[in-house]
């Protein structure tokens, strides 16, 4: 997919990352271009764009369910009422692969303890 990475050994990783703890490591991965985001910085920043390009974003709204119709989301079921928009766009953090699941779709993220 055109991402610089390369694997990299225990002697490597320590070289790379003094803090890393190589004890029972056999290799690992290293993606020198790989950065760090505030999460909260850049969800506002893309909803500032997004809502300079006329898009609504609802919020204090719990989606409840998906309304399909021939295998294709046309809108959600909220807790008030349901919601028709022409686009839809799974954004739901570490419940998205609950919802995912729900309309047949493998959505790879799961939730986990730091």
């Amino acid at each position: 997919m055109g991402v610089d990475r390369h694997e990299v050994f225990p002697t490597e990783d320590a070289r790379i990352f003094p803090l890393f703890e190589t004890e029972g490591v056999l290799s690992a991965i290293w993606s020198p271009d790989d950065g760090r985001a505030n999460p909260v910085a850049m969800t506002m920043s893309m909803a500032t764009r997004v809502r300079k390009r006329g898009v609504r974003i609802g919020e204090g709204s719990r989606v409840t369910d998906f309304i399909v119709k021939n295998r294709h989301v046309q809108g959600v079921m909220t807790a008030q009422s349901p919601i028709m928009p022409e686009v839809v766009v799974l954004a739901a953090g570490m419940w998205s692969r609950w919802f995912a699941v729900k309309i047949g779709v493998s959505e790879p993220l799961q939730a986990a303890e730091h």
